[in-house]
């Protein structure tokens, strides 16, 4: 098909009843599914002091843009290194020193200053010399990662969104939500939640690879990332009547930190444990589903015959709810 001697792996694969029901929350599992979890929380993670990391408080709106657009897809200390570029070059605080209040709006930097500064100096040079970050959305067909800031830090002035007391006015707004999806390496909508995490919102989650490992550890089989929030959340509410201050956005936190220091090195925050290269086809397949009893899917993708000889991980890893 390429023309070039490149091969192609099609993989074919029998999708039981029981997968079916993996892919919603909907059926009478749910509570069982939430106990578990809960459960498994209670005996793995550090739950009595458990606390926010430091990026939760960040100064300003536009490090958690940053923040959150540039965390898909790689090691998270990539992605520290960008933001704190950002602030040593224009002398901006990062954390803010009272972590019990949001910050006056005036100590913080405004999303119509951030984007004057972006428009003036191009998204090009300011990943060059500002973030020194050059990564993309994608290795295909993807933008750079300092472009797709922009484009979400001018949809956020669009709507007139400049502070982190104005994020309520697009919490939960459709047509907010389709702007920035619309963004490339933005369709899966992971960073928007993280972005109003990192903003603020205790009751979202980032359902990225690391929390839904963890989560089909507790339960048994695999979670979709729409069922993950609801079973977060209700693990919560479990949780909650012997830890009064937990929150999905904290047990999340407290799952990606427990998740990040098993000994497996390679894992990511931006929710996919596989290289970069792979980044746009892996966020397509955490749509796949959920399907229909007993049908049959067929997935190709294109892979060189040195990626086949890797064995069959190599092939599940561009598929994984297949």
């Amino acid at each position: 098909l390429a023309g070039g001697g490149l091969s192609i792996a099609s993989f074919i694969v029998r999708v039981y009843r029981k997968e079916s029901k993996m892919s919603s929350c909907d059926n009478r599992q749910k509570n069982d599914w939430i106990a578990r979890l809960a459960d498994h929380c209670e005996n793995t993670l550090d739950l009595k002091n458990a606390s926010l990391s430091v990026e939760y408080y960040y100064q300003s709106l536009p490090l958690c843009i940053i923040d959150a657009v540039y965390s898909i897809g790689v090691k998270y200390e990539g992605t520290r290194n960008t933001v704190m570029r950002y602030c040593e070059y224009y002398g901006l605080p990062r954390i803010r020193q009272d972590k019990s209040s949001v910050p006056p709006a005036d100590s913080q930097e405004s999303i119509d200053a951030f984007v004057c500064k972006m428009q003036s100096i191009g998204v090009e040079n300011f990943a060059k010399e500002i973030f020194r970050n050059s990564q993309r959305t994608s290795s295909r067909q993807g933008i750079l990662k300092s472009e797709a800031v922009l484009r979400f830090a001018e949809c956020l002035q669009e709507n007139s969104v400049n502070f982190l007391q104005d994020i309520p006015k697009v919490i939960a707004d459709d047509t907010f939500e389709r702007q920035i999806r619309d963004i490339p390496g933005q369709t899966s909508g992971i960073s928007l939640s993280y972005f109003y995490m990192l903003s603020g919102s205790d009751d979202l989650i980032k359902p990225d690879r690391m929390i839904l490992q963890f989560i089909g550890n507790a339960i048994g089989q695999p979670s979709s990332v729409k069922c993950a929030q609801k079973l977060v959340s209700g693990a919560c509410e479990i949780l909650r009547q012997k830890y009064p201050h937990m929150s999905p956005r904290l047990l999340d936190n407290c799952i990606w930190k427990y998740q990040r220091g098993d000994g497996n090195k390679t894992v990511t925050r931006g929710g996919r444990d596989q290289k970069e290269r792979r980044e746009s086809v892996t966020e397509e397949s955490l749509h796949i589903g959920p399907f229909k009893p007993d049908e049959i899917i067929i997935c190709s993708a294109d892979a060189g015959p040195n990626s086949q000889c890797i064995g069959r991980n190599e092939a599940e890893s561009f598929f994984p709810r297949a």
